[in-house]
């Protein structure tokens, strides 16, 4: 467990749903899916909603992930393309 942590993923997800201290998320680099919990506890995800943007860096949890960085949250209006959802190429 402690040389998973070299596997770090970072990204841009996109909240899907927050459910029993689980995020959902969808990463918007690398196009996956990913359930994540927050080393801050689960009362730190409970501002998230469905549609915001999540920018942090997140590492392996047996069949989760973990938060494991600060954690940047933002509505699409607040990003520059190409991050934002429905964009044309």
């Amino acid at each position: 467990m402690v040389l998973a942590w070299r596997d770090v993923v970072e990204g841009t997800f996109e909240v899907r749903s927050v459910r029993d201290g689980v995020l959902q998320a969808h990463n918007l680099i690398d196009d996956l899916p990913y359930r994540i919990r927050s080393n801050a506890g689960s009362d730190a995800l409970r501002p998230l909603r469905p549609g915001t943007f999540v920018i942090t860096r997140i590492v392996p949890l047996a069949d989760d992930w973990m938060n494991c960085a600060p954690t940047t949250c933002t509505v699409a209006s607040r990003l520059s393309p190409p991050w934002t959802p429905n964009t044309p190429p």
